[in-house]
């Protein structure tokens, strides 16, 4: 009787405990996805693709840097500042970029290594 007694009482806790509202809480906050990921919305367009696009507007120069101060920071790198550039485009409202150039430089005055990646921001108005 008493091991009947003890699956029952076990039985209605499991039931019980599982009653109870569950609050899941989490430091993902969904509009951070648009800030993080703000690069990948803007494309890289080649002078092809610009000639197929019957109107877009120019929106100004971007550029992006990453530079080396001393020998305790890391070595700059071409991706680091392409996607500074892409960044700085996405801010503009832009829905991509033209005549994209990066350049490694040596001994600035301020970096002993950067790379620095230039281009045009562009808004598509009618893409085909």
């Amino acid at each position: 009787m008493s091991k009947n007694l003890l699956i029952s009482s076990f039985f209605s806790l499991f039931l019980l405990s599982s009653c109870g509202t569950f609050v899941f809480s989490s430091n993902v906050d969904p509009r951070n996805f648009r800030e993080h990921f703000r690069s990948s919305l803007v494309d890289e367009y080649s002078n092809e693709d610009m000639a197929s696009f019957s109107s877009y507007e120019i929106l100004g120069l971007v550029e992006g840097i990453d530079c080396q101060v001393n020998e305790l920071y890391p070595v700059p790198r071409e991706g680091t500042a392409r996607r500074q550039m892409l960044e700085k485009a996405s801010d503009l409202g832009a829905t991509g970029v033209a005549s994209v150039k990066c350049v490694r430089v040596e001994a600035t005055e301020a970096c002993i290594a950067e790379y620095t990646c230039y281009a045009q921001a562009v808004k598509v108005l009618d893409q085909k």
